[in-house]
């Protein structure tokens, strides 16, 4: 039979351990130690987010210009050269966006649609080409009708003023007759 030797633990003298802080309860019932600790986290993250926030300046600016200067300047260039180039019937079309050299106009009918693709097909796709080298490849035209003017306030009311003149007219007819 073998005797086992009892396994020794190690302990550390009192002395080399860490003296831990000790908690005190503060004046509602939460410890001081626990209240450090949440404002450290705290400040963490308003570190975190100041810094995000610093990251998201850096960054704006270059995809501001590249989403949104760059994109309308080349759509302005090409606004003035469709109104120059076009013939006078396309002119009231709307040119919508620019996206990947591909140029979206917006007309109000099929039949200006029909019109329009036909010219393009013709010559005016090339001509845009050339007066806007390397800005629109493709042209695509869809129906979209324009957004209904209001009225004018002013029309309005003179036409209910005009319906109830009328009316009392009407009435005023009536009364004489009985």
């Amino acid at each position: 039979m073998t005797v086992r030797k009892p396994r020794t633990v190690y302990t550390p003298a009192p002395s080399a351990v860490p003296a831990q802080p000790q908690a005190k309860a503060g004046p509602q019932g939460v410890s001081v130690l626990k209240f450090q600790q949440h404002l450290e986290i705290k400040r963490q993250q308003q570190q975190r987010r100041a810094g995000s926030i610093r990251a998201l300046d850096a960054v704006l600016p270059a995809w501001f210009r590249k989403n949104v200067v760059k994109p309308g300047k080349d759509l302005e260039l090409i606004q003035d050269v469709w109104l120059t180039v076009m013939p006078e019937k396309f002119r009231l079309c709307r040119l919508v966006a620019l996206q990947k050299r591909q140029l979206s106009v917006a007309v109000d009918s099929a039949s200006a649609k029909a019109a329009l693709d036909q010219a393009l097909r013709k010559d005016m796709l090339e001509l845009l080409r050339t007066m806007c080298p390397g800005r629109v490849y493709t042209v695509k035209v869809s129906v979209l009708p324009a957004a209904p003017q209001p009225r004018d306030e002013s029309e309005g009311r003179a036409r209910l003023r005009q319906q109830k003149v009328q009316e009392a007219r009407r009435a005023a007819g009536a009364e004489d007759r009985d």
